[in-house]
């Protein structure tokens, strides 16, 4: 970045030495930077936090933006008027794009097919997170991501080329489940959802402020430092695909004299810095498949537990003390599971259910409390399209909380699941002691 000795001085442009960014690539990138002091953000009217690049011949404004800032949606649109770009690239993935769109995405929504298909974690992040983004916008009354539809919307007004850079949510999410355990995974729902009712309302400064880092960084900087592989994946990951996405546009798109991309403001330093890269996207991509090894496992593993269970139990020849500790399993096993479901008030039918399933979810890998008990309450209480709108709204009161179907679903989601695991402690202490 270069200074300036006064204000009206025009601004200076440094060239970075050309490198061969690409042994696959003979053409090399020249990446150039410009200014960035106030007099010349006025007089191009861009207000917030952005950059200015050269890149092949192209120039290139990242504009940074809080995702529920006014004063982010008047930078947008001045941006596109007062520069004048031949492309437009926003941060939005292609299934994020088509959903807003989709305005009765809601009714086409079967909960119980994500539950069967267990990919109910990635719903509760996904509504998590943009519940998030919405209670902070209600005080602004500005619609999450409304900046990057304002800068979508007059591309298409003034027929300007616009491309979607940012990596598509489902993937962004699974990386991140599958960097987790199974009680981290519990823990950083529970942590995210006390953020998201514990929130405090934010006034028009701080909702300013949100300009210097992305959404997610704020929401996952308290977690604890074990979560460090998560915001890795949602942020810094997201930089370098974001920054490599904005390249492989300008030359799809070519030519390109002007190019301005809308990115969260949290991203800016990252996209900066891996500008200057080429960056292989394949591994950013790459999702696990699930293991035929571990799904062998799943199979086998009941019956090693069950005979390890068999040799536990039968410590004496007494007949009646292994029927006393099975008992014993199953009454603590249920009851713990049963009653953690119960304080939800759900249907009868998912309290026994939940019940029921405990004594043996430590020897079946498909029956779970936690998922029977969110399948047989959508079952008997599918959540409506006013369900899903009102979570942000319903999650401000105790009172509303868990009348809000969706938020209920969740919860039975998780309970049953750590009663479940309470009742394992409990029965081998209590089969240990007595």
């Amino acid at each position: 970045m270069t200074k300036k000795t006064n204000s009206k001085t025009t601004k200076e442009k440094k060239d970075i030495p050309k490198k061969n960014i690409s042994a696959s690539k003979t053409k090399k990138t020249t990446v150039k930077s410009s200014a960035q002091k106030k007099p010349a953000l006025k007089k191009t009217s861009i207000n917030g936090p952005h950059i200015r690049r050269e890149i092949d011949k192209t120039k290139l404004i990242v504009l940074g933006t809080a995702h529920v800032s006014a004063e982010s949606v008047q930078d947008v649109e001045n941006a596109i008027q007062k520069e004048k770009p031949d492309l437009v690239c926003v941060e939005l993935c292609e299934a994020r794009y088509q959903s807003i769109l989709d305005k009765d995405r809601w009714k086409k929504l079967d909960i119980k097919q994500i539950i069967k298909q267990k990919k109910l974690y990635l719903l509760m992040s996904q509504l998590i997170l943009s519940s998030f983004q919405k209670k902070i916008g209600d005080k602004t009354k500005i619609k999450p991501g409304e900046e990057i539809m304002t800068g979508i919307s007059l591309a298409k007004k003034n027929k300007i080329k616009f491309e979607l850079i940012d990596r598509d949510v489902q993937i962004t999410l699974r990386r991140a489940w599958q960097s987790t355990g199974y009680f981290s995974k519990i823990f950083l729902i529970s942590e995210l959802t006390a953020s998201l009712i514990a929130a405090p309302e934010a006034e028009p400064e701080q909702i300013e402020e949100m300009k210097n880092k992305d959404v997610l960084e704020g929401l996952f900087e308290t977690l604890p430092a074990r979560y460090g592989k998560i915001k890795e994946i949602l942020i810094t990951e997201r930089d370098k695909y974001l920054a490599q996405k904005i390249k492989d546009a300008l030359i799809k798109n070519k030519p390109v004299k002007k190019a301005l991309a809308v990115v969260g403001a949290g991203h800016l330093a990252g996209i900066d810095k891996y500008l200057k890269e080429e960056i292989d996207l394949k591994p950013l991509e790459y999702v696990k498949p699930k293991s035929k090894f571990f799904g062998a496992l799943k199979f086998f593993a009941p019956i090693f537990i069950i005979m390890f269970f068999i040799y536990f139990f039968t410590d004496t020849n007494n007949t009646d003390d292994i029927i006393n500790n099975l008992i014993s399993w199953v009454v603590i096993k249920a009851a713990c599971s049963g009653f953690l479901a119960l304080i939800l008030l759900p249907h009868p039918l998912t309290v026994l259910a939940s019940a029921a399933t405990a004594p043996i979810s430590n020897f079946n890998p498909v029956l779970k409390p936690g998922w029977v008990a969110a399948l047989i309450e959508a079952e008997f209480h599918k959540p409506r399209v006013s369900d899903f709108e009102n979570i942000t709204e319903d999650s401000k009161h105790l009172k509303t909380f868990f009348k809000n179907k969706v938020i209920k679903i969740f919860g039975l989601f998780m309970l049953p699941q750590i009663g479940s695991s309470i009742g394992t402690g409990l029965a081998l202490w209590y089969i240990a002691n007595f």
